[in-house]
Formats: structure tokens, sequence, C-alpha cells
């Protein structure tokens, strides 16, 4: 079993894990034990100095029209929904929450750098599930 962290359609260009990320796979630490199903994805802003000003240009880009008045109705998104700085390292990493029963609270958040891969509807971690009791 091989893992995917690079693209199908040109291999010499690496793609980070998290793009082949999406809400509703399975997820694994490293020696196989799952942890639970992917229950929201963000992309990394590595230019974000602050989870403030992060939220702001994404809650900017994520402004859908009213079909009926128009009018520009603001799509809120508190996560992730922890408190600075852990908060503004996963806005600059990039992160998923997990749905799960093993984690709990701030470990439900696995940045993408922790994330090795994804095989089929699976997303394989570079970490054991201890290690994210202890590193975020």
């Amino acid at each position: 079993m091989t893992l995917d962290n690079t693209s199908k359609d040109d291999a010499l260009f690496k793609t980070n894990a998290i793009e082949g990320v999406h809400e509703g796979m399975n997820v694994e630490d490293m020696a196989g034990h799952r942890l639970g199903t992917v229950e929201y994805v963000q992309m990394g802003d590595p230019d974000a100095a602050t989870s403030e000003g992060a939220t702001q240009s994404s809650r900017s880009s994520q402004m859908p029209k009213s079909v009926i008045s128009g009018a520009t109705e603001p799509f809120l998104n508190d996560e992730p929904e922890i408190p600075d700085p852990l908060r503004s390292q996963l806005m600059r990493h990039g992160f998923i929450k997990v749905h799960s029963t093993v984690l709990t609270g701030e470990n439900r958040y696995i940045r993408s750098d922790h994330i090795s891969g994804v095989v089929e509807d699976t997303v394989i971690l570079n970490v054991s599930s201890d290690e994210l009791t202890t590193t975020l």
C-alpha cells in the first residue's frame, strides 16, 4: 500500500496531502488505529499572522449573495473552536477536525503537516494517537 501525496496528473509537482481530504473520510494514525471520521477540512493560509486576519479574509471571500434580496450575507465559520495561539497555528497550517470518541477537545483538530497521505477513503497520519495528545 502506498500513500498518494502527489498529483496523479503530474508527479513532478507535489501537492499537500490535505488537498485530497474531504468530509466523511476515515482517519487512522500511523499504526493503523482508526481515530474517527473527517468532520471539517480547512486549507492553510501561511500568510495569516493571526487567526483574526485569516478569519476576516476567509469570511470576505465566502460572502454569498442572497437570492431573494441580492444583499451580501456573511457566511461565518468559527472553526477551529479553540483559543489562540493554537487557533492561529491551525489557520496557518491548515487542519482537519475529526469526529471521534478517541480524540477529545483540542486533540480533535489535526494540523495538515500531521497528514501523511490519503489511501482510498482513509486519511493516514504520520503520528500516533498518543502524539496527538501532546502536539498540535
